[in-house]
């Protein structure tokens, strides 16, 4: 229901404003954890480009179905304006944090810097996959699920076992 889409959205949404306006009443962000913040960034912005092609390409939403046996994806509009609002106010708090307040010398960590490096890597090569095959990609997630034993991956494969058992 409406009402429950709209209590999940507020109290994560709401999650972020405490340490931002914290932050501007100590004018100060010592004590932060960047690493947290440079990770969030990067999920964040993940999160919003997986939403966003989910929710309003075709050709994922037609891929993701033929991945998944005809299942359409469940993203809803609530699902992209909170991963676009994650991603503003962590761009906000990114803001507070180079420009506005005291730091006390602390910096993002040489392994986050690794890992945000990696990760620059790698996510072009999977976006350029996506765009070229996105049945490509959703296979390739499929196969990883299964060797993990995500639920997902088990249904997919127990809705085809039972479509060919018929």
């Amino acid at each position: 229901p409406v009402h429950e889409t709209c209590r999940y959205f507020s109290c994560w949404s709401a999650s972020f404003y405490p340490q931002l306006l914290q932050n501007w009443q100590r004018r100060s962000v010592v004590g932060y954890s960047f690493d947290y913040v440079a990770l969030n960034l990067l999920g964040y912005a993940c999160y919003s480009v997986f939403n966003l092609a989910l929710f309003y390409s075709s050709a994922a939403r037609a891929a993701y179905a033929q991945a998944h046996g005809g299942e359409m994806p469940a993203v809803r509009s609530n699902d992209v304006f909170f991963a676009l609002h994650a991603l503003a106010l962590t761009l906000v708090l990114i803001f507070q944090i180079v420009f506005c307040y005291e730091r006390g010398g602390q910096r993002v960590s040489r392994p986050c810097l690794l890992a945000l490096a990696a990760a620059a890597l790698v996510l072009p090569s999977l976006a350029a996959l996506a765009a070229w095959h996105p049945a490509g990609l959703c296979g390739i997630t499929d196969a990883i699920a299964r060797r993990t034993g995500s639920g997902v991956a088990q249904s997919s494969l127990a809705q085809s076992s039972l479509a060919q058992s018929s």
